[in-house]
């Protein structure tokens, strides 16, 4: 079923795939960055960035509600395949990223409230994100932006096979 609801999943932490290996086309609007002066990060001020155009990118979409119209803290550790960028963590900023990297089949809504409070902590450390969110429903929302991790193209594979193959019999 499609997972984006208010009240969701009481108390599961759900996480999700998107875009893989996507190139930026256009400036990407974030709310939260690993570094606000790496040099494809633009400070639009107000706690709003952008990853600029070109950059390579993969998107999961991050959601957790505590559940029975509670309130609870969830600390949670994530790994990518790449460093983590950034988060999207505000409503319009989720709903201007759905079209560049939500998945076609999934009804993202337009509810309200579904980003990040203010005081819900990111720890950015390389490939991994340490996540400490405060909930109350509808929960808490966000889109990861991890670097894309380049897959090895076959044609690489089968060049480093052939080079090994090559080896050993020069070497018989």
């Amino acid at each position: 079923p499609d997972p984006v609801m208010p009240d969701p999943n009481d108390g599961a932490f759900i996480v999700w795939d998107e875009a893989r290996y996507r190139t930026l086309l256009a400036p990407l609007r974030v709310n939260r960055v690993f570094d606000s002066n790496a040099a494809f990060i633009t400070d639009l001020g107000n706690g709003d960035f952008e990853i600029q155009a070109g950059v390579a990118v993969s998107s999961h979409y991050v959601q957790w509600d505590p559940g029975d119209d509670s309130s609870s803290r969830a600390v949670m550790t994530l790994n990518f395949d790449g460093p983590v960028l950034a988060f999207i963590t505000d409503d319009a900023s989720l709903a201007l990223s759905n079209s560049t990297l939500g998945l076609a089949a999934v009804d993202y809504g337009a509810f309200a409230d579904r980003g990040l409070e203010p005081d819900d902590i990111i720890d950015f450390q390389g490939t991994d994100a340490v996540l400490s969110w405060e909930a109350s429903s509808p929960g808490d929302w966000a889109r990861v932006v991890p670097a894309a991790a380049v897959p090895v193209p076959p044609s690489a594979l089968s060049a480093a096979a052939a080079l090994a193959a090559l080896c050993w019999m020069k070497r018989r």
